[in-house]
């Protein structure tokens, strides 16, 4: 590993702590789940992303490549937007650091998307931003009013 990349994985550490993880390759894997800037209220963080980044040796010659490991409460139309928006920041940046960037720019984007775009598990209609909703714990979203009815009929069972 060159030192340039050291240095800026050095950093990441140093801001993000244990959320980030560093897998020593080759290649070298940065992953990190990324959740919105709601500070620590975690009841309000609706969608994250665990995202993985593989370093290639020409890094920042060449961009790394990038994965969505993991999502919660983002559509496939929003993943690729996602993937998008990193691709052009990559494109700004060739030549320079880039990682901490673009984990600003998820942040940045899903605090913009902080509100489930999935269906509801039970009636499979899609959350909409003006409509309510219940998140579990294990981010799975449903209408109040269909969660309701579901477990009215399961005490009546």
């Amino acid at each position: 590993m060159d030192t340039a990349l050291s240095e800026e994985l050095d950093i990441l550490i140093s801001i993000y702590g244990d959320a980030v993880e560093i897998k020593n390759g080759p290649p070298v894997k940065v992953i990190m789940q990324i959740m919105p800037s709601t500070a620590d209220d975690l009841s309000a963080k609706h969608v994250w992303v665990t995202i993985s980044f593989e370093i290639p040796p020409e890094y920042p010659l060449k961009f790394p490549k990038v994965e969505l490991a993991k999502t919660r409460g983002l559509n496939q139309n929003q993943e690729n937007d996602l993937l998008k928006k990193i691709a052009g920041l990559f494109e700004d940046r060739i030549g320079a650091a880039m990682l901490f960037d673009a984990i600003d720019a998820v942040k940045e984007y899903l605090s913009d998307n902080n509100h489930p775009s999935l269906e509801c598990s039970i009636c499979l209609e899609v959350m909409t931003r003006d409509v309510a909703f219940v998140k579990t714990e294990c981010f799975h979203y449903f209408h109040p009013w269909c969660l309701s009815d579901c477990l009215k009929a399961v005490r009546e069972t």
